[in-house]
């Protein structure tokens, strides 16, 4: 196999290092492009979109040709009788050149990445911090890279035709790449891309050893080609869904939902089906000012913003599980928080670190770091760094609010201030905000800030002094009212606190609870208190789309989902737990109704499935073990065995004239045999037994 290795290198070392060129100019370009019309929506250094987009798609054409420019030119028929006609086996030559093909894509995959990891990673090259973290969606994308190698391997040995088995080979890492957007988690894109380069390399194996042919794999072969074959028609029918809904008019929202207007009066706005707004009163009655009914509207609306997520006791509810539901290791923000983009007239440009917890500012001109900001204040680089602790620091805004045990700080990064904002409350802090206001008779804008303590919310002023403390209504139980919002009026004379149901609460709970509002003045009084009952649930039509995805699911997916979370919640698992509730217990009918459908159309499917078996001649053993394997996958399963089964030549059977499969003795409709040959004198070899007399006198 060393000869094979060395013969695969030597052909084809010139193309993995002209495909090593030109990562390296397209990782490089998308590295330090920025887009000059939308600035802020850049990702950090590795995580820009336009180097991920180099390092996803450049890695997988890359993957790609270097497979087939590999396989391709000796797939005519001398050059590949001279590759077989070796003294090794068929084994042996594929894991050679499946080896080398490897290696050589790692020489261009890699190097690339590597040298772009250390621009990143160098201080003086960008206006912007290193963490290593950045570094997991480009490996990933190498990784997937790899997968589009192994399926063009998979492309150049598979016999038939190109709209077959190969074609949906190579579908399958399309419709990985197309799944990384979904996927949150580094490990899991790693691990989907190992294993499905282990599948395609299988599947490569298989036709390599049996020129082709389905029946004469071996079995692990089989599955690996079932299921490569299997997962491109996902990947069809998911792009298929992508273009339906971006030439399809989205549904409009219908619902409704309260708001305060400037006058301190509490709305509904409702959204209709026939895409007309209504706006009424508490008590149902319609209001036709035109500052409430029309674009006005949301310029006299006040403005308010969740404070808490619960008041006391926290049963158990993490905060940070709502944050990590939408955790993507691509996006650059979960590791960095770039702080107000000042442009690039501002000398100093300051992150939030979120993995060191510290905050550091970086010079535009020298790109190296000039100031550290930690629990002790501002100091220099280069001194022992003391990370903050609080779980509700907010690193969006200048000022910053920063939380430190049962302590609230205001950090002014324009002024270089860190000024702890006073309290005699010694309790927890539950929540802060920031919010904007225009001063009565002055000009530009001013700030208030809002602290949630077991107390009340505490109001401070843009210095850091306490304007007031607004108690909490006596009234009102907090530990199930505790998601608390705030609002202000533009001139700050008024307050609104809204109490809606605590997020510990289950979902559907909180969907059926009121919640109420309190109007209080600049002194903490009780202007006005109003109930607001639940709204109905906003109603999301039910599209032909949902319903035929939800019908074709995989039964052997479905449900070994649904045992898999009520298995993972009897063993205790908190990340299970909900989802178990959702299904077996809030959305039980919905999943009673999509296992029906399932089981339904997965039966139908099998039906096809076996009949199409019987039509073509497939013995009923060999038709019924398609047809199981179509029922366990549904639409899949079915385009699955039409694309990979071996289809039998068929011609007339002599006796009942019925198509019968030429490789088979007898006719599976007559059960007759093949009729002998008529003689034409021509044979060569005498068909008839030679007596032992006669052996005897020739001998």
């Amino acid at each position: 196999m060393k000869m094979m290795i060395w013969k695969e290198l030597r052909e084809n070392f010139k193309w993995a290092v002209l495909a090593l060129i030109g990562l390296a100019l397209a990782e490089i370009y998308g590295l330090y492009y920025t887009d000059q019309n939308n600035p802020n929506n850049q990702g950090i250094t590795l995580l820009n979109p336009t180097f991920l987009m180099a390092t996803s798609l450049g890695n997988a054409v890359a993957g790609l040709l270097l497979g087939l420019v590999q396989i391709l030119p000796e797939q005519r028929r001398d050059q590949w009788a001279a590759l077989l006609h070796r003294p090794v086996t068929r084994g042996v030559i594929f894991r050679g050149k499946a080896l080398a093909g490897f290696l050589l894509y790692l020489l261009a995959a890699v190097p690339p990445f590597l040298f772009c990891w250390w621009l990143a990673a160098t201080p003086g090259h960008f206006v912007a911090p290193y963490v290593p973290d950045l570094v997991y969606a480009g490996l990933s994308d190498i990784f997937i890279g790899a997968t589009y190698y192994f399926a063009a391997l998979v492309v150049g040995l598979q016999r038939g035709s190109w709209f077959g088995a190969r074609t949906f080979a190579l579908l399958s890492a399309v419709y990985l790449s197309c799944s990384v957007s979904a996927v949150h988690y580094f490990y899991v894109v790693t691990e989907g891309a190992v294993i499905l380069a282990l599948i395609l390399f299988a599947a490569a194996w298989g036709a390599m050893l049996s020129n082709g042919k389905f029946r004469d794999r071996p079995w692990l072969t089989r599955a690996a080609l079932l299921a490569a074959v299997f997962y491109g028609i996902c990947g069809v029918g998911g792009l298929a869904a992508i273009l339906v809904n971006a030439i399809q008019q989205p549904e409009p929202y219908v619902g409704a939902e309260y708001k305060i207007t400037q006058d301190g009066q509490p709305i509904i706005v409702s959204n209709n089906k026939d895409l007309t707004t209504t706006v009424t009163d508490l008590a149902g009655n319609p209001i036709h000012d035109a500052r409430y009914t029309g674009r006005l509207r949301y310029g006299n609306e006040i403005f308010e913003n969740q404070i808490t997520y619960l008041i006391g006791d926290s049963h158990g509810f993490d905060p940070r599980h709502v944050s990590s539901d939408y955790y993507n290791y691509r996006l650059s923000y979960w590791y960095i928080s770039e702080i107000e983009s000042y442009g690039s007239m501002q000398p100093i440009q300051w992150f939030y670190l979120e993995g060191p917890r510290y905050v550091t500012g970086i010079d535009r001109r020298s790109k190296t770091v000039t100031q550290i900001v930690d629990r002790t204040g501002f100091h220099a680089p280069g001194l022992p760094i003391d990370p903050f602790t609080g779980e509700r620091s907010h690193w969006y805004d200048v000022p910053c609010l920063v939380q430190d045990g049962n302590d609230a700080y205001m950090c002014d990064l324009d002024k270089q201030l860190y000024t702890k904002l006073p309290s005699a409350d010694p309790s927890p802090i539950f929540g802060f905000q920031l919010f904007s206001y225009q001063p009565t008779g002055g000009k530009g804008s001013d700030m208030i800030i809002v602290v949630a303590r077991q107390s009340g919310l505490q109001l401070y002023d843009s210095n850091g002094a306490l304007i007031t403390t607004i108690p909490y209504d006596p009234q009102i139980n907090l530990d199930r009212w505790g998601k608390i919002w705030f609002g202000l009026n533009r001139s700050a004379t008024s307050f609104y606190v809204r109490y809606t149901p605590s997020s510990w609460l289950p979902w559907e709970e909180q969907q059926k609870t009121p919640a109420y509002l309190d109007e209080v003045d600049a002194k903490g009084t009780v202007l006005h208190s109003y109930t607001l009952p639940p709204l109905p649930e906003p109603g999301f039509p039910r599209s032909w789309q949902t319903y035929l995805t939800k019908s074709l699911y995989s039964p052997a997916f479905w449900f070994w989902d649904l045992a898999y979370k009520k298995i993972g919640a009897a063993l205790g698992i908190p990340s299970l737990i909900g989802e178990e509730h959702y299904w077996y217990h809030t959305n039980w009918p919905e999943a009673v109704d999509i296992s029906t459908r399932v089981v339904i159309y997965s039966l139908l499917f099998a039906a096809i499935g076996l009949a199409w078996a019987r039509s073509a001649g497939m013995a009923w053993r060999r038709a019924l073990a398609w047809a199981a394997f179509v029922f366990a996958f549904n639409l899949g399963g079915l385009l699955t065995f039409r694309l990979v089964a071996d289809w039998p030549a068929r011609v007339p059977c002599p006796k009942c004239q019925k198509k019968r499969p030429v490789e088979e003795p007898t006719c599976p409709h007559c059960q007759a045999g093949w009729p002998t040959p008529t003689r034409h004198g021509l044979e060569i070899f005498d068909d008839n037994a030679l007596s032992p007399a006669t052996e005897t006198a020739r001998n």
